[in-house]
């Protein structure tokens, strides 16, 4: 018996990256959820990992996630590979538009009070000036993920399954 743990053909990913490239009702959740998506098939970051990330830990200039916590309590410094970059920069000009729209106190923040600001935001419930109020839910990461892959046509699509192939195809 087979115990390989099941990942995405080369056609399901690319059918997946086709679905995500519109998925979100209007341009800032297709902007968010591109780079969520983009970051989780290159990085392989899990859902709880992705939504704990932090826009201290990004930095551009160095083309690296840094101090991310993983399972177990352990931290890693991971590179951003090219093929994420034009996404999560997108994101990233929208992610400051936004905030500067909807937190009072994001504008005169220092770098370190917004270094603490979630790098994938939700507004749900949000309030000026806590950051943790814009963490997203894990939930809402496996529901994306579970939309692209109803949109591709892939069953059983969990956030794990994105993680899986992303291991696969790094040691081939």
């Amino acid at each position: 018996e087979d115990r390989k743990p099941k990942c995405l053909t080369d056609a399901e990913l690319i059918r997946f990256r086709r679905a995500a490239q519109t998925l979100g009702r209007n341009e800032w959740f297709q902007a968010r959820n591109r780079a969520i998506l983009e970051c989780a098939i290159h990085s392989g970051l899990r859902c709880s990992e992705l939504k704990n990330l932090n826009e201290g830990q990004v930095s551009l200039d160095r083309a690296e996630l840094r101090l991310v916590r993983g399972k177990g309590g352990t931290f890693r410094t991971m590179p951003i590979p090219s093929q994420m970059m034009p996404g999560l920069l997108e994101w990233l000009e929208w992610r400051a538009a936004s905030l500067a729209n909807v937190d009072r106190d994001y504008g005169r923040a220092t770098m370190a009070q917004r270094s603490r600001y979630p790098l994938f935001l939700s507004l749900w419930g949000a309030r000026s000036g806590s950051p943790e109020s814009y963490r997203m839910d894990p939930k809402t990461i496996w529901r994306l993920v579970r939309s692209c892959g109803d949109a591709a046509g892939i069953a059983n699509m969990h956030p794990h399954r994105i993680r899986h192939t992303m291991i696969e195809q790094f040691y081939k």
